[in-house]
């Protein structure tokens, strides 16, 4: 009884159900907000996602603009890294409604529980791919505020590699709109991942989710969060009063300048977390170094000469950035 009940609460939609010009196919997510359908177009050949309110929700204040803002956002956040946006509307019952690009992969949350770590290299990639779509975020006025491996979709691409995608932007905040839609009491973010200032209520800007990126970096290096508790109280205290732990003692291999970096990511403070551009420039020498020292392991002699020559423009820069670094986070 209590499954149906929560059935009907939500108001779930059946296969065959039609919405705008989508066939429901199947129920693939249930959130906080809203549940998520496979659907496919009725003349298109087109899969998609679709994010309907749930029912209980339709007359509490705040809930349906937080859904079509969500729709907003995506249609305004043009980049690779953040799900395309087909369509939106209202279903009969006022709910809103509306469909997005169908992800047929993974989350990172996934992998991490297979894999239970993940290589620094593999770590670095999801970093500055993330940092590239928070970087077009920001520059919007959009604040995710949820960044958790969860939200973060990974798919195969055509050549081999792998696309970041961010999801779930439904407790993002908008600059000119942030202020009323935090005071309706909606969930601000999740606590394993949760800045300090988030955490007091204070007013947010992009560094809440350079934190939580800092979070996730390092809960991939070293298979663990770095603050736990028994419960989500226990948890934030921690991230309000205590320092984030060393990375290298479970991360032997971690390199100095990205375990610096996770830890400054991750400062209480955040005037002195280092901004989306300084991430780009960092993440970007962490990676060419890393990838010097992997093809020099493969014996590619030619291959690492000229990545040596292109190593050695920087290295006075690396090793500037890791001292002040090392006073930084002292």
């Amino acid at each position: 009884m209590p499954a149906l009940v929560r059935l009907l609460d939500r108001g779930v939609l059946a296969a065959g159900t039609e919405v705008g010009g989508y066939m429901i196919v199947r129920e693939i997510a249930d959130g906080g907000m809203g549940t998520i359908y496979e659907a496919e177009h009725r003349l298109l050949p087109r899969r998609a996602a679709l994010k309907v309110l749930h029912l209980h929700l339709v007359d509490q204040f705040g809930a349906a603009e937080r859904v079509t803002q969500e729709a907003r956002i995506l249609e305004q956040v043009q980049h690779a890294g953040v799900v395309r946006v087909f369509d939106a509307g209202e279903l009969p019952d006022g709910r809103p409604w509306f469909a997005m690009e169908f992800l047929d992969g993974a989350t990172l949350g996934q992998r991490l529980s297979r894999m239970r770590k993940l290589p620094p290299a593999e770590v670095v990639e999801v970093m500055r791919q993330v940092v590239e779509t928070l970087a077009v975020a920001h520059a919007s006025g959009v604040v995710h505020r949820d960044l958790k491996p969860d939200n973060l979709v990974l798919l195969a691409t055509a050549e081999g590699g792998t696309q970041v995608k961010l999801i779930d932007w439904g407790v993002a905040l908008v600059a000119e709109r942030s202020r009323r839609l935090t005071e309706v009491g909606l969930t601000p973010g999740t606590p394993d991942y949760m800045s300090p200032e988030q955490a007091r209520g204070a007013v947010l800007g992009g560094s809440c989710d350079v934190y939580a990126l800092g979070v996730i970096a390092t809960e991939l290096l070293t298979g663990e969060l770095p603050f736990t508790g028994a419960n989500a109280i226990e948890i934030v205290v921690k991230h309000l009063t205590q320092s984030p732990p060393a990375i290298h003692p479970k991360c032997p291999d971690v390199p100095r300048l990205l375990e610096l970096t996770i830890l400054r990511m991750m400062s209480k403070v955040p005037e002195t977390r280092p901004s989306i551009d300084e991430l780009r420039f960092t993440l970007d020498l962490i990676a060419v170094r890393m990838r010097a020292e992997a093809l020099a392991r493969e014996d590619e002699p030619d291959i690492e000469i000229e990545l040596h020559i292109e190593l050695d423009e920087v290295e006075d820069e690396l090793d500037e950035l890791i001292g002040q670094l090392e006073l930084a986070v002292a």
